[in-house]
């Protein structure tokens, strides 16, 4: 039995392509004066890019998040909304499709609270009930236009996915986020062989599905290590199996990363599980460019790119503290209304 947000009741679904697939989304409100006073009192001195102010501000623009998955995307089984413990406002309790889940519910007691969302990622496939197919999102993706299911999982129940070879660098010298590329990057080497993985994955890999991005894997297919996946802030499909493989395989790395309260160098991420994911064929090619990312602030064609219908999946993606927060806030608010301007079911 499963709950069909377009009918708005329980149908069984007679098919044998039919599976449930569960959308996650974490978010925070950091506006809330006692997460404030928590965090505070485990901030290291040592600056990093998982410390910063602004990374915590709330934008109020989850209302439209919500929106845009039941207008957008109503073949979601269930929503798993991950919080420490707080809800926004407006947020309509006891909803069907619904389920809220604390840190506490699935993040071992000793490394909480957490302000890291590396921590939290890793241990997702501990969550009560959710689906072996799940989409991961951050509160900063929206769903902005109409699709399918077999835009995250194809008819056989892989993810669809861009397994397309990056490279490691930042431009930030307090960055943190190349060493838990590196952290990932010796996991999957440890593990995999990029020869064979592409010899034995070779139609996945070189698929025209990417586009010329496939010229990725040509170029840098041709050494003996995978330094990455090339990263393009969409929502993730996953199998929950995935994560347990991981963490059967590398216990000891993941405990490691489930120590910082903050985002450091000792991290593994979410990209790790994708990446052991793909190299383990476990996956069907998708175009990578479903949606585009943008950094507020910094990216021009943000609102333009929520309103003209052109991608299926946005993110907005706050990575700049100089920024006007109040102007930027308003053109955003204003570019959801124009397309989403009805409450959905979730907001009370």
């Amino acid at each position: 039995m499963w709950f069909d947000m377009r009918r708005g009741r329980s149908s069984k679904v007679e098919t044998e392509t039919f599976f449930p697939v569960d959308a996650v989304v974490l978010w925070v409100d950091g506006n809330d004066a006692a997460w404030r006073e928590s965090r505070a009192a485990y901030l290291p001195e040592l600056k990093t890019t998982g410390t910063e102010e602004y990374r915590f501000r709330d934008w109020d623009l989850m209302r439209y998040w919500f929106r845009g998955i039941e207008a957008f995307a109503p073949w979601f089984n269930k929503i798993y909304l991950i919080t420490c413990g707080q809800r926004p406002k407006w947020l309509q309790k006891d909803h069907p499709n619904l389920v809220e889940i604390n840190h506490a519910d699935f993040i071992p007691p000793e490394y909480l609270p957490t302000f890291n969302s590396n921590v939290i990622e890793i241990f997702l496939n501990q969550i009560e009930g959710l689906s072996e197919r799940f989409v991961l999102f951050n509160d900063d993706t929206f769903v902005v236009s109409p699709t399918e299911r077999s835009d995250f999982f194809s008819d056989n129940g892989l993810p669809r996915d861009a397994a397309v070879l990056g490279t490691i660098a930042s431009p930030l010298t307090y960055s943190v986020f190349p060493f838990a590329q590196l952290n990932n990057s010796s996991i999957i080497n440890t593990h995999f062989s990029l020869p064979e993985v592409l010899k034995r994955e070779r139609r996945k890999f070189y698929s025209l599905r990417y586009g010329k991005d496939v010229l990725n894997n040509m170029v840098l297919g041709r050494g003996r290590c995978i330094s990455k996946f090339h990263t393009y802030h969409m929502p993730q499909a996953f199998l929950k199996t995935t994560f347990d493989e991981v963490w059967k395989a590398e216990p000891e790395m993941l405990e490691a990363c489930a120590r910082q309260r903050f985002r450091s160098k000792d991290d593994v991420s979410w990209y790790l599980m994708q990446m052991w994911q793909c190299c383990s064929g476990k996956f069907e090619p998708r175009n990578p460019h479903i949606g585009r990312s943008f950094v507020i602030g910094r990216d021009e064609g943000l609102c333009e790119a929520l309103v003209s219908g052109k991608y299926k999946v946005v993110c907005a993606n706050d990575d700049l503290d100089s920024i006007d927060f109040e102007s930027e806030k308003h053109k955003l608010v204003a570019a959801f209304e124009s397309i989403l301007p009805v409450k959905s079911s979730f907001e009370a």
